[in-house]
C-alpha cells in the first residue's frame, strides 16, 4: 500500500478537523436552542465525524489521484461511508418501528416507554457501528490503530445518548419512510372480506396510517348519565381502493329506552420532524361526521379509522345498553357485526361539578374558510357589534357545540345588554362569560347594573382586558385598567394569565402572583410554573389571602415537551390526564386562547397552525365545516379529549364528596405523580375511571 507521507497526513487532519468545526457550528446556529435539546448534541458530533471521514477520503483521492492503490483505498473508504450512512438509515427505521410497536415494554424495561427504549436500543446499535467502520476506516488509511479506538470511544458515546435527526443525514429519507411504514403495518382480525382487517381501541388511542393492529375483537363503553363517550374501530385492507360502509344502530335496552349513536370518519394531518420528533408523521385529528350514504375507500396497508361516539342525557335510565356496528363491503354485504355493550351508571354529571373554563372562539381566516366576512367576534377583546343573521347563526352554533362538550367561550352569542343574553347566562352550561373591556364609562356602569343584580350572572362574568403581563410597562397598564374597573364596577372579577414568575419593577423583583393580588380575581398561570416551588408557595398564599380568589391555568403554543398540552403530535390521553393533573392541584378552571385559530393556515391542509410545528394544532381544536361543505362544526380528537377530561374531572370531584380526597388521591396518584410523570397505558386510565364509578354507584 502507499505510504502517504506526514506533510499530507497533516493537510489532511487539518483540513478535515477544520470541516467537522465548520459543520459543528453551522448546525448549532442552524438548530435554536428550544428546537435542540441537550441530548441531541450527539447529532451534531457524529455530523462532524461523518464529514470528516468522507473530506479526508476526497481528499486522499484528489492529492494522490494517479496512483493505482490510492484510489482503490479511496473507492474503498467511499463505499463504506455509503453502506454506514445506509446501514444507519435501515437499522434506525427498524429498531424505532418494531421496539416501538406494543407501546409499552414491560416486562423489559420496566415503565420506561416503548419509543424511549427503542431510541436508546437504535443508537446503542449505531454507535458500536459506527465505530467499528471507523476503526476499518482510519486502519487503512493512516495505518495506525490507536486512533480508531479513540474515534469509536468518541462516536458511541454521543451516539447512545444522541437522538439523531435522519433529515439532516440523508435529505431524502422522509420519501422512503412511509414505504417502511407500510412493511410494518401488520395485524388485525380478518373480516368477512379476507381482505380486510379491523381491531378496535379507546379513545385515547392515535392510530397513524400504518400503525400496527392488535387482536381486539370486542369493546365496551361505561358512562353516567350526561356524558359522551366513544371508542374507535380501525380497519384495513391489503388490496388497492377497497370501498366500506359504516353503520351503528343507536344504543337501546329491552325496556325501549336508548340514546344516539354517531360515527366519524377520522382525517390525518402531517407534522413534519423537529426536535425530538425523528420523523414526519402523520396524525388522526379531525372528526368527519359519516352519513348512512357515506363511503370510505381504503388505501392498501394504511389504516381507516372510524370514532364511535355515544351521548347519553340526564334523565336516560341506568342500566345495560347494546347497540350493532356494521361494516359493509363495496358490494353492499355485511363484512363485519359487532355487539357492543355500554353500560349507563346511576348518576348524573352535573354542570357544577365540571372545571370552569373559558375559550376563545375568534379566527378572521376561520370565518373567512367558512365563507363570512372577515370578523374579529369571539376574542378575548370581547366584541359588542351585533351580526348579521346567517352569521349569528353560524356562531350559535359554533357556541353550543363547546357548550355540549362542556366548555364555555369567551363571547356570549348576544351582547350582555341584549335581553337574549340572559337565557345563556342563566344557562348551568354556560359556566362563564366575558364581559367586553370598554373606556366608555356609562358602558361598564350599565354592564354592572345588570350583572349585578343576578348573584349567579355576577359570579360567571369576568373582564380579559390584557394577556400576559410580563415586565413593568405591563404591569403599569394593567394597574390604570384595574384601577378603572375599580372605581366603575365594584366586586369586578377578572383574568389575567401569565406565564413568568416573577419580573422586575423599578430596583425590585416581584412575583406575578402577588402583583395581581387583590386585582384580579381569577389567577391564571401556565401550567408547567407550578413545578416551580417558590412561585406554589406564594401563589396558594395569595389565595389564603384573598378569599374571593379563584386559580386556573392555561396551556398554549407552551409548555412543550413532557409536559402535557392540546398539540397534534402527542398522545391523545395526555390531552386528558391534563386535567387530572388540573384537580390534583385545587385548580378551579382551564383557560385556552382559542378554539378556532388558523390564520397561519388552513387546518384542512396544515396542522401548523401556530408559528411552528412543535405547538401544531395549537389554538385549533374545531374544523371550519362550511370549507368541506359540512354544515356543522367539525371537532378534532383532541377536542374530544379535552371534553373527556373534564368529565373525568367531574368524576373525581363527585367521588371525593363521597369517599373523601384522600381515597381519590391514591387514585390519581396511579394515573399521574408530576407534571411530566404519568401513564401512557390506555387500559389503566380506563379501569381508575371504572373504579370511580363504582364507588359513587356503590
Amino acid at each position: 500500500m502507499m505510504k502517504i507521507t506526514e506533510k499530507k497526513k497533516k493537510i489532511i487532519s487539518f483540513s478535515g478537523t477544520a470541516l467537522s468545526l465548520i459543520v459543528l457550528t453551522i448546525s448549532l446556529i442552524f438548530y435554536r436552542r428550544e428546537y435542540l435539546p441537550w441530548e441531541n448534541l450527539g447529532l451534531l458530533f457524529t455530523l462532524a465525524a461523518i464529514s470528516c471521514l468522507a473530506f479526508c477520503s476526497l481528499t486522499v483521492f484528489v492529492l494522490l489521484l494517479k496512483e493505482k492503490s490510492v484510489l482503490k483505498l479511496s473507492v474503498k473508504a467511499f463505499a463504506s461511508l455509503l453502506v454506514y450512512v445506509l446501514v444507519f438509515f435501515v437499522l434506525t427505521l427498524i429498531l424505532n418501528n418494531v421496539l416501538g410497536m406494543n407501546g409499552h415494554l414491560d416486562s423489559i424495561i420496566g415503565e420506561m416507554p416503548a419509543n424511549q427504549f427503542a431510541i436508546t436500543v437504535t443508537y446503542i446499535v449505531i454507535g458500536l457501528m459506527t465505530g467499528i467502520l471507523l476503526c476499518v476506516f482510519l486502519n487503512l488509511v493512516l495505518n495506525k490503530r490507536l486512533m480508531p479506538l479513540f474515534g469509536a470511544i468518541l462516536i458511541l458515546i454521543p451516539c447512545i445518548y444522541g437522538v439523531l435527526e435522519l433529515e439532516s443525514i440523508i435529505p431524502v429519507c422522509k420519501s422512503f419512510y412511509p414505504a417502511y411504514r407500510l412493511f410494518v403495518s401488520q395485524g388485525g382480525t380478518e373480516t368477512a372480506d379476507k381482505n380486510i382487517f379491523y381491531d378496535f381501541a379507546y379513545s385515547t388511542e392515535k392510530l397513524q396510517p400504518c400503525d400496527g393492529l392488535g387482536k381486539d375483537t370486542k369493546i365496551g363503553i361505561s358512562l353516567a348519565k350526561n356524558e359522551r363517550e366513544a371508542f374507535q374501530l380501525a380497519v384495513y385492507s391489503d388490496k388497492s381502493n377497497r370501498i366500506i360502509s359504516a353503520k351503528c344502530s343507536d344504543f337501546s335496552n329491552e325496556k325501549g329506552d336508548s340514546f344516539p349513536v354517531r360515527v366519524f370518519s377520522e382525517g390525518f394531518t402531517e407534522v413534519p420532524a423537529y426536535g425530538r420528533n425523528i420523523f414526519t408523521d402523520m396524525y388522526p385529528d379531525a372528526l368527519i361526521p359519516l352519513s348512512e350514504d357515506s363511503r370510505l375507500t381504503l388505501t392498501k396497508d394504511e389504516l381507516t379509522v372510524l370514532y364511535v361516539e355515544a351521548v347519553s342525557e340526564k334523565e336516560t335510565p341506568a342500566g345495560e345498553y347494546k347497540a350493532t356496528l356494521s361494516l359493509y363491503g363495496d358490494d353492499g354485504n355485511e363484512i363485519l357485526s359487532k355487539e357492543i355493550k355500554a353500560e349507563v351508571r346511576d348518576f348524573v354529571l352535573e354542570e357544577e361539578y365540571f372545571p370552569e373554563s373559558a375559550m376563545g372562539l375568534f379566527s378572521s381566516a376561520f370565518w373567512e374558510l367558512m365563507g363570512y366576512e372577515n370578523s374579529g367576534y369571539g376574542g378575548n377583546g370581547g366584541r359588542r357589534e351585533p351580526l348579521e343573521d346567517e352569521r349569528q347563526r353560524v356562531y350559535e352554533q359554533y357556541y353550543n357545540f363547546l357548550l355540549e362538550h362542556h366548555i364555555s367561550p369567551y363571547v356570549l352569542p348576544f351582547d350582555i345588554l341584549d335581553e337574549r343574553a340572559d337565557a345563556y347566562m342563566s344557562d348551568p352550561a354556560v359556566r362563564t362569560f366575558q364581559i367586553p373591556y370598554s373606556e366608555d364609562e356609562e358602558i361598564i356602569k350599565k354592564y354592572y347594573e345588570k350583572l349585578s343584580s343576578n348573584e349567579e350572572w355576577a359570579k360567571k362574568a369576568f373582564f380579559y382586558p390584557i394577556d400576559e403581563p410580563k415586565d413593568e410597562e405591563a404591569y403599569n397598564r394593567y394597574t390604570e385598567m384595574t384601577d378603572y374597573l375599580a372605581k366603575l364596577y365594584p366586586g369586578y372579577n377578572m383574568v389575567t394569565p401569565f406565564f413568568v414568575t416573577d419580573v422586575e419593577i423599578g430596583s425590585g423583583t416581584y412575583s406575578s402572583a402577588a402583583l395581581q393580588s387583590g386585582k384580579s380575581s381569577i389567577l391564571c398561570p401556565i401550567s408547567n410554573i407550578f413545578d416551580e416551588e417558590d412561585f406554589r408557595k406564594d401563589l396558594y398564599g395569595t389565595l389564603e389571602e384573598n378569599d374571593d380568589s379563584r386559580l386556573w391555568w392555561y396551556v398554549c403554543c407552551g409548555p412543550t415537551g413532557e409536559y402535557n398540552n392540546l398539540f397534534v403530535h402527542q398522545d391523545a390521553i395526555r390531552h386528558r390526564i391534563l386535567f387530572w393533573q388540573q384537580y390534583q392541584r385545587d385548580i378551579e378552571g382551564f383557560l385556552y386562547w382559542d378554539s378556532i385559530y388558523c390564520d397561519k393556515g388552513n387546518p384542512w391542509e396544515t396542522s401548523k397552525t401556530w408559528e411552528k410545528y412543535e405547538a401544531a394544532g395549537d389554538g385549533c381544536l374545531i374544523y371550519p365545516g362550511r370549507y368541506m361543505d359540512i354544515d356543522e362544526p367539525v371537532a378534532s380528537l383532541r377536542l374530544k379529549n379535552v371534553a373527556d377530561g373534564m368529565e373525568d374531572y367531574a368524576y373525581l370531584r363527585i367521588c371525593e364528596e363521597k369517599m373523601g380526597s384522600e381515597w381519590v388521591d391514591q387514585k390519581t396518584a396511579k394515573i399521574s405523580d408530576s407534571l411530566t410523570s404519568y401513564t401512557d397505558d390506555d387500559k389503566l386510565l380506563q379501569d381508575i375511571r371504572n373504579e370511580l364509578a363504582n364507588a359513587i354507584c356503590g
